[in-house]
């Protein structure tokens, strides 16, 4: 794109992309199995935020481009989540897995969006994220929209690798960019 190309020539480098995927909502498949012995759904309004923040924060340590987030950003991100946002709760109790649901009516048409899923290293293979993620297709076609989206950058594979695998399409790509570190030429000397 001429963007893409004016950001190369003042020596600025792509980092990662933030690839915007969707679904139509009755196309989600059905979940494959049920959760794993002893783990329970339970709705995100029944999560504290700090539980939820500290989950988050442990799930997405290694993606590189996902800060911390505090307890006051996961209430707010709580307070307007909608229909499909759930957590999952292990053998023992503890918070493994959930899914952030919002609604998406700054696109057309219309949609529900994954904000985020994200599951516990120790938990993680066990279908978790699949069994959060399909029910949001029912949940969009109750509130009227035909569409899932989601927002997932580059370097989350575990994230793209599930929405993939459950059908999820690439309809858009948008690349971050930086200054090449070797490249001087703007520096003040």
């Amino acid at each position: 794109s001429p963007r893409a190309n004016a950001l190369w020539a003042l020596g600025f480098v792509p980092q990662f992309a933030f690839l915007d995927l969707a679904i139509v909502a009755a196309q989600l498949p059905p979940i494959a199995a049920p959760a794993p012995t002893g783990y329970v759904h339970v709705p995100l309004s029944a999560v504290s935020a700090d539980e939820l923040a500290g989950l988050r924060n442990r799930a997405f340590a290694a993606v590189p481009n996902a800060p911390p987030v505090t307890a006051a950003q996961i209430a707010r991100a709580q307070a307007t989540a909608v229909a499909g946002s759930a957590a999952v709760r292990g053998p023992g109790g503890e918070l493994v897995a959930f899914v952030l649901v919002a609604r998406s009516d700054d696109r057309l048409p219309p949609a529900l969006m994954i904000d985020e899923v994200g599951v516990e290293a120790a938990h993680r293979g066990q279908r978790l994220a699949d069994g959060l993620v399909v029910p949001v297709g029912a949940a969009a076609v109750a509130d009227g929209r035909a569409w899932v989206r989601a927002v997932i950058a580059s370097t989350n594979l575990a994230s793209l690798r599930l929405h993939q695998r459950l059908g999820f399409s690439e309809v858009r790509r948008r690349w971050v960019f930086a200054r090449a570190r070797s490249d001087d030429r703007f520096s003040a000397t």
